[in-house]
């Protein structure tokens, strides 16, 4: 629905499109993100939304409202595109029973990152079984039997 601030010929979801074989939302960044301490640390569910590839000046002295006022976004096109990408985004969430996310790739994930954890306090007397085991019981309760029991 929303135009894309670089072609207003097109959507942000067909330019998206024409960029990737198959739109898809992946992964937060590693450990050292910004983000990290909400996911990583407390849990809290988090996503990153930007328009290209790289931003030059990230993290350095540059990184800052008059290099993205002159060169980044002059106009300020992509930042409106993306605040209206998260209030679509907000407005159907808010509404939703139970998120309509890949629940199977989030128990991939969930595996994968206990697997680590369990790697790294192999040393330690620290049992995971209890982790595991809810990972297991997510993984046989797929979203669909989610979304039937709703009803």
């Amino acid at each position: 629905m929303l135009p894309d601030p670089d072609n207003s010929s097109q959507t942000v979801y067909d330019s998206w499109v024409k960029t990737t074989k198959y739109p898809e939302i992946g992964r937060l960044g590693g450990g050292g993100s910004d983000y990290a301490a909400f996911v990583q640390h407390i849990g809290v569910p988090a996503t990153d939304i930007s328009f290209g590839n790289g931003y030059p000046v990230y993290h350095s002295m540059y990184d800052d409202f008059v290099w993205m006022s002159k060169f980044g976004d002059p106009m300020f096109h992509r930042h409106v595109a993306a605040a209206s990408i998260w209030g679509l985004v907000a407005l159907q969430l808010a509404d939703e029973e139970i998120l309509p996310f890949n629940y199977s790739t989030y128990v991939y994930e969930l595996q994968k990152s206990a697997e680590d954890l369990e790697t790294e306090l192999s040393d330690k007397s620290i049992s995971l079984i209890p982790l595991f085991k809810s990972i297991e019981k997510m993984k046989k309760q797929p979203y669909r039997s989610m979304m039937k029991s709703r009803k």
